[in-house]
């Protein structure tokens, strides 16, 4: 009884090592989709749109794969508490990963949209963009390590994202008034930058979600 109570539990343990390691893999995929999309943006790529885009229907197969195992885990196993609140976070930051991957597909879209501007308009959205691949790198590094204190610090620095992402709206209104007939073009680049913005606020939720199982 005791020989099959603990092949029961390693069999649990794998199941949830699974789980962690597909949401990891979204991570990665996640963190690359930013740094192509803002690389679409500076030199656009077809090629590079369309690896972003089934990069992000990658993510969405993985999601639906992780969320029902995690599901069947819940109800096979019947989890301890602390184990539960894992799998439960988990759940919830999929939907997180999901939009990350949607949001960089949308950067790079409008990127593709965009003619190209002088090189200072680019200056701040490189910068921003930058910030924002470690806050979701940080966030995914705290989940592999159940590591509070960093998920603490990617929240922290959010309002450092938040600043940036106003500072690019003003400066893109100044383009607007000196260069009218850019207008549309220069919307796009506003529109990256609120992208951008999601994206680190997903970061943050998954962060408080490291934070809701792991203190």
């Amino acid at each position: 009884m005791a020989k099959k109570t603990q092949h029961i539990m390693k069999r649990f343990d794998k199941e949830l090592e699974e789980v962690k390691e597909i949401v990891l893999s979204m991570g990665e995929l996640v963190e690359q989709s930013i740094k192509d999309a803002m690389e679409t943006l500076i030199s656009p790529s077809e090629d590079l749109a369309h690896k972003i885009l089934n990069c992000d229907k990658k993510i969405e197969e993985l999601e639906a794969e992780c969320e029902e195992l995690a599901q069947s885990i819940i109800v096979r196993r019947q989890p301890t508490a602390s184990d539960l609140r894992f799998i439960i976070a988990i759940i919830k930051l999929l939907k997180d990963l999901e939009y990350m991957g949607h949001l960089s597909a949308s950067i790079s879209s409008m990127a593709l949209q965009t003619v190209k501007q002088p090189t200072e308009y680019y200056d701040s959205l490189e910068s921003m963009g930058e910030k924002v691949v470690i806050q979701v790198h940080d966030a995914f590094k705290a989940l592999a390590n159940s590591n509070s204190k960093l998920a603490h610090k990617v929240i922290d620095r959010d309002q450092k994202i938040n600043k940036r992402y106003r500072v690019i709206q003003r400066e893109v209104l100044t383009y607007m008034l000196e260069e009218p007939h850019s207008i549309s073009h220069l919307l796009n680049l506003s529109n990256v930058a609120k992208q951008l913005e999601r994206i680190a606020d997903h970061a943050v939720h998954v962060s408080k979600l490291v934070i809701s199982y792991s203190e």
